[in-house]
C-alpha cells in the first residue's frame, strides 16, 4: 500500500501542496504501524518529497503575500463606506451623469474615477453646489503609501493621485448604477452575477491577472 503525488510545475499553489504532504505522511503512519505488512515506503516518501517540493519552490509564496490581511480588510472598508454613504444619502456616491447611464459600474482607484470616488468617501470635496458629499462625512480612512504601494498617493497638494494594493495594483470597485441589486461577476466564464449586491470590490493582486477569483485574487464576495 502506498500514496503518491503528481508534481507539476512551480505554479502549485499552498491548496494542494499541503494535502501532497498530509496524504503522503499518512501512508507512511499506516505503513509504519502495519509492521511489515504493508509496503511502498519508497512511493509515500517520493509522494512526502514532492509534496514538500511544491511547498517550498512552488508559487505558494505568492499565493499568501496575495492573501495579505491589509488588502482583503480595505476591500471590506471600500464596500463598508460605500453602504454607509447610501444609507446616510440614498444613493450611491455617483455623479449625476454616471448613475443616470443604466448599466453597472466598474471604477478603478488609480484613475480619475476612482480618484474621485474616494475623495467623495473620505470628505475631501472641495466646496461646490455639485459637491456629492455635502456633509464631509469621513465614511474611509485609508493608510498613505509609497511608490504607488500599498495606499493612498498624494501630490503636493495633498490631492489624492491613486490608491493601490501591496503590489502596486489599483483595487477594483463594482457598483449597481442601474439600481437592480444585481453586479456581473468579473470572475465568471458564464455571465453568473453576484446578486443582491450594491457594491463589491476586488484586486487581481500580485500577478494583475484575472484568476477567476483563485490564487491571488482577493474578493468581497
Amino acid at each position: 500500500m502506498g500514496f503518491t503525488a503528481a508534481c507539476g510545475g512551480p505554479s502549485f499553489p499552498l491548496f494542494i501542496s499541503l494535502p501532497v504532504i498530509v496524504v503522503n505522511l499518512i501512508a507512511l503512519v499506516r505503513i509504519f504501524l502495519s509492521r511489515g505488512a504493508v509496503g511502498g515506503t519508497g512511493m509515500a516518501i517520493t509522494g512526502l518529497i514532492l509534496g514538500l517540493f511544491m511547498l517550498i519552490f512552488g508559487d505558494n509564496h505568492n499565493y499568501l503575500r496575495a492573501t495579505d490581511p491589509k488588502a482583503r480588510k480595505v476591500c471590506g472598508d471600500i464596500d463598508a463606506a460605500i453602504l454607509a454613504y447610501y444609507d446616510d444619502y440614498g444613493h450611491l456616491p455617483l455623479s449625476h451623469g454616471i448613475s443616470q447611464a443604466g448599466q453597472d459600474i466598474e471604477i478603478l482607484s488609480n484613475r480619475p474615477q476612482g480618484v474621485e470616488l474616494l475623495t467623495v468617501l473620505m470628505g475631501l470635496e472641495d466646496e461646490s453646489p455639485d459637491m456629492l458629499n455635502p456633509k464631509k462625512i469621513r465614511f474611509l480612512d485609508l493608510p498613505e503609501g509609497k511608490s504607488n504601494r500599498d495606499g493612498i498617493i498624494y501630490d503636493s497638494d495633498d490631492r489624492i493621485l491613486g490608491f493601490y494594493d501591496p503590489w502596486g495594483q489599483p483595487y477594483r470597485v463594482l457598483l449597481d448604477a442601474d439600481s437592480n441589486e444585481s453586479l456581473d461577476n468579473p470572475f465568471s466564464n458564464d455571465g453568473q452575477p453576484v446578486l443582491k449586491r450594491r457594491v463589491a470590490t476586488f484586486t487581481f493582486g500580485k500577478n494583475g491577472k484575472n484568476d477567476h477569483g483563485y490564487r491571488d485574487d482577493i474578493k468581497t464576495w
